[in-house]
């Protein structure tokens, strides 16, 4: 591993460890501090929560972290994370550069709508609509618990990016709701997943 990409998967463990605490203040009202929050690695899965909270049982530690949902993206030295509670939804997020990608990787994971919609755009608008619906799909996975273990390209947000409360996956709609916000040169989404 390269010491950027270190330096960012360090920045995203520290950012959701923040995230997962103060959710669990707000969730559960103990306040716990991010160095008492384990992230655990999972080889093809969402990452895991174990905490370590000082004073607190074991069993209240594993039901509060089963409670909570997180989510963990970073990209050239920026780390965004969430956390929710499960009964709030499942919660993916997502940052990446606008970058511009070439046409055979585009058509790889963009669905022929998407690609549409993309082509017809004017060339200055490409890359940043590329790298948006990269992002959606891969908050839309992650949320899922998936992440890239399920091709982006089974995936239309093209719906989802109009304004539906709604994916297409493998055609089928799944209820969904993104936010996506620009921060210089970054896109950064959001995808809430209803609980169940």
């Amino acid at each position: 591993m390269s010491s950027s990409h270190e330096r960012d998967h360090l920045l995203g463990i520290l950012a959701a460890q923040r995230a997962v605490a103060h959710c669990i203040e707000d969730a559960f009202g103990e306040k716990i501090s991010a160095h008492e929050v384990q992230i655990v690695p999972h080889k093809l899965a969402k990452p895991r929560i174990r905490l370590a909270p000082i004073g607190l049982s074991q069993k209240k530690a594993a039901r509060m972290a089963e409670g909570i949902d997180f989510s963990i993206s970073h990209s050239k030295g920026l780390a965004v994370a969430q956390a929710i509670r499960r009964d709030q939804g499942r919660v993916g997020v997502d940052i990446e550069a606008i970058r511009t990608f070439a046409l055979p990787t585009a058509r790889a994971f963009l669905t022929k709508s998407e690609y549409h919609t993309v082509s017809h755009v004017p060339p200055a608008e490409q890359a940043y609509l590329m790298t948006l619906f990269w992002c959606m799909k891969e908050a839309y996975l992650k949320a899922c618990g998936v992440g890239l273990l399920v091709h982006p390209s089974r995936v239309d947000v093209l719906s989802l990016f109009r304004g539906a409360p709604y994916v297409t996956h493998d055609d089928k709609r799944v209820p969904a709701t993104v936010r996506w916000a620009l921060y210089r040169r970054f896109i950064i989404t959001h995808v809430l997943l209803p609980h169940g």
